[in-house]
């Protein structure tokens, strides 16, 4: 795994490595992006910390963004995927938010394609009329 290596600049404009230096624990990391969530997205809002999921695991930061999508951020220590399976199983209250989002976006997809379509016909209808308006047959 690469290392992320940090400089600063200094007072005489150059540049000094920042020496690295363990983050802490866990609970550390986690405290420090629950105060400032936005180090990971300006739009995020930490709605819950240490969430139990109905699967018996537990969600570090539980957070949502604008328009109702739910972000699980899991920190691992020592920055590795632990070797236990990656998270997919969501809460039952996000499982219902997930269906019922996804069933507004079908319907609002479904009635944009209805007025859509209505709008094509109608345009079509007034094409008509003009046309049979300006048809002048010579008697």
């Amino acid at each position: 795994m690469q290392q992320v290596r940090l400089w600063q600049v200094t007072p005489d404009q150059g540049l000094s490595e920042i020496p690295a230096r363990p983050a802490g624990l866990e609970q550390r990391l986690e405290s420090w992006l629950a105060d400032d969530i936005s180090v990971l997205d300006d739009d995020l809002i930490v709605i819950g910390k240490q969430v139990h999921t109905n699967y018996g695991g537990i969600i570090d930061l539980l957070c949502l963004d604008v328009p109702i999508v739910y972000y699980a951020v899991d920190i691992w220590q020592g920055g590795l995927h632990p070797d236990r399976g990656t998270k997919w199983n969501l809460a039952t209250p996000m499982q219902w938010t997930w269906m019922v989002s996804l069933a507004a976006f079908i319907l609002l997809f479904v009635l944009l394609m209805v007025l859509r379509y209505q709008q094509k016909k109608t345009e079509q209808d007034f094409r008509d009329l003009r046309d049979f308006q300006d048809y002048n047959p010579q008697v």
